[in-house]
């Protein structure tokens, strides 16, 4: 016996199946979890189609994840941020 499993897709995703929807929330989007959860496709899905998109030239803007990159670079005061993790040691 064979199984043939068929994907189903969200509404979500049917909705953002069209390349106007995509590039409109991929471009009013903060962050690509965001995008994520709007959309309902995973993070690595929404990245390959954005690449797709670049390659044919369509100039989408960067996106990161919360927790990526990107977090590092946003000037966070890191000693700060140790003691008030710290200080919940002491209670």
């Amino acid at each position: 016996m064979t199984s043939s499993k068929k994907k189903k897709y969200t509404k979500k995703q049917i909705e953002y199946s069209d390349p106007e929807r995509f590039v409109q929330a991929w471009q009013e989007a903060e962050y690509l979890d965001d995008l994520s959860l709007r959309t309902g496709f995973p993070k690595p899905t929404l990245r390959q189609r954005a690449y797709n998109y670049r390659k044919h030239g369509v100039k989408l803007k960067s996106l990161f994840s919360v927790q990526g990159s990107r977090a590092g670079r946003k000037g966070y005061d890191w000693d700060s941020l140790s003691e008030l993790a710290a200080s919940y040691d002491e209670k």
